[in-house]
């Protein structure tokens, strides 16, 4: 087996932080969320929130910026996928996540924050520089030696790995298993394996057949849920969206079609596992 050491490649530390700088340094709406807790917190509201934030903002305690600002600062998938081609099937050693996040720091980043047409500008709290890097998982070492009867690895796939489901000692000696699934499961490879992160991560089975039964439970579900919906007994309601994507509405009609595609990839998975589809 050949070791992990040899096969790694170093990525671009240079270009990567310069992603992640212009990624800190994007400017940012306020979210529903933020606002929010500006008003249960701070009792602001209305006109007087851009007021209050070109006044405050750079005055607040550490944690205080990392419980108003952190929906904010949280990466969302695309934007780990987006570092994936500077990465490639590498992953920075603790020491240089710690070297990028204290460049970052001396970089005197600023950020920039939009409410309705009011822009609000601020020094970039070191607090949220490093919520930020820590939660792009850039240090998540990716199993090369199990992956290699897998090639190629897909970037969206590469970015799956990195998740700290991932890390769990059992989720390790059931990637290979999981994996075969995966591929066994239909055509789109990524989409199982991102279903299956959400699984590892949830779920958190121990063994191949703690997945068989978990997946039929799972599927079991999604069905007892869709049949609720369709007769009216608990019907699905639109809904506004929270964290990375505050602001935004998922009606009834999304939340039916995210079941019946829950539903046939737990299916297809277990006849890829030997369980009953």
């Amino acid at each position: 087996m050949l070791q992990q050491s040899l096969q790694r490649p170093r990525p671009d530390l240079a270009g990567l932080e310069r992603r992640v700088g212009e990624a800190l340094a994007a400017p940012r709406t306020l979210t529903p969320q933020v606002l929010q807790h500006l008003l249960a917190h701070h009792e602001v509201r209305g006109s007087d929130v851009v007021p209050w934030l070109k006044e405050n903002l750079a005055g607040l305690e550490s944690y205080e910026h990392d419980l108003l600002l952190s929906p904010l600062f949280t990466p969302s998938l695309e934007a780990r996928r987006s570092l994936e081609d500077v990465l490639g099937e590498g992953w920075l050693d603790a020491a240089d996540l710690e070297a990028m996040v204290q460049d970052l720091e001396r970089r005197a980043l600023r950020v920039t924050l939009l409410h309705e047409s009011y822009r609000v500008e601020a020094p970039l709290p070191p607090v949220l520089i490093e919520r930020y890097v820590r939660l792009l998982h850039l240090d998540s070492d990716l199993p090369l030696e199990v992956l290699e009867p897998f090639r190629p690895i897909a970037p969206e796939v590469r970015c799956q790995l990195r998740d700290r489901a991932w890390a769990r000692p059992q989720a390790r000696r059931l990637l290979p298993v999981l994996f075969d699934a995966a591929r066994s499961a239909g055509p789109d490879f990524a989409g199982n394996v991102r279903f299956l992160t959400d699984f590892v991560r949830s779920h958190r089975p121990a063994s191949r057949e703690e997945c068989v039964r978990f997946l039929k439970n799972l599927a079991q579900a999604y069905e007892d849920d869709l049949e609720s919906h369709r007769s009216g007994t608990r019907p699905f309601f639109d809904q506004e969206l929270r964290g990375a994507y505050s602001g935004k509405w998922k009606v009834a009609a999304e939340t039916v079609a995210e079941h019946e595609r829950a539903i046939a990839t737990a299916r297809a998975l277990l006849a890829a596992l030997g369980g009953a589809a």
